[in-house]
């Protein structure tokens, strides 16, 4: 591989292919991984099963001599929830990071990418401290996530972006949509993404639980979606009643109906 080929990489990346955990011929997986995991890289990894979240943590921790937590993967992250409440559910999520301990104007903060200066910056915005960084296994961080804030619920936070965004617009132009059929594949940006996002992020959740059928059920003031596993209706989280009729017309353009 070219110079120039291996800086085009994330840095991640090119320290498993500089450490032989990675082999050039793993690179067409590993875009693969990140057009299907789109936001953090090191997840994207650790999902694809092209890295752990150990190995990933010790990279960056040797290549930027930081300390590193959570090595053996055993146990909880010693988190601070009053800080993490503080900074706020969707900065730690976005950038993957977790308060540890605060004291005498500083905050020890784990990072999945410690690399990451802007999200160091907002949160010593939003703290008023110095932070000090350390890494930690990415998988350790979603899982205190988990514990701070409850189950990740994607349906609930792609409504939300709708909301902020000003409510959705239907469009009539199926054409640019009708593209992007293959799960895997990135989502383009455009009023149609959070539709596309949501009927991928069900798609995707039916397929991973074994779901035989989904049902989409409209009421005045509401949505319900429920599928069936193992022959019983299961209830997730409704998106908001406006984004019904968008996602009724992405099912179609899937269906080529």
């Amino acid at each position: 591989m070219s110079e120039n080929a291996l800086l085009d990489q994330p840095l991640v990346v090119q320290l498993l292919l500089q450490e032989k955990m990675l082999e050039e011929k793993d690179l067409p997986d590993v875009q693969q991984a990140l057009n299907r995991f789109s936001g953090s890289v090191e997840l994207a990894l650790v999902h694809s099963n092209l890295a752990t979240a150990t190995d990933i943590a010790r990279l960056y921790a040797d290549h930027l001599h930081l300390p590193v937590i959570g090595e053996s993967e055993e146990g909880d992250i010693p988190v601070n929830r009053e800080l993490a409440e503080r900074i706020g559910e969707k900065l730690c999520r976005e950038k993957l990071v977790v308060p540890l301990k605060g004291e005498y104007g500083m905050l020890e903060v784990a990072f999945a990418n410690p690399t990451d200066l802007t999200a160091l910056e907002q949160i010593q915005m939003l703290t008023g401290m110095v932070i000090r960084p350390v890494v930690a296994p990415v998988t350790m961080i979603t899982d205190a996530l988990d514990e701070i804030f409850g189950k990740r619920d994607f349906v609930k936070e792609i409504a939300s972006e709708v909301d902020g965004g000003g409510g959705m617009q239907e469009d009539d132009d199926d054409e640019a949509v009708e593209e992007i059929v293959d799960l895997d594949r990135p989502i383009p940006k455009g009023r149609d993404s959070h539709v596309i996002r949501l009927v991928n992020h069900i798609l995707s959740t039916a397929v991973e639980n074994g779901a035989s059928d989904i049902h989409l059920e409209p009421f005045e003031n509401s949505v319900r979606v429920r599928m069936r596993v193992d022959g019983k209706l299961h209830e997730i989280s409704p998106p908001p009643r406006a984004m019904y009729v968008p996602m009724i017309s992405r099912l179609k353009v899937l269906a080529k109906m």
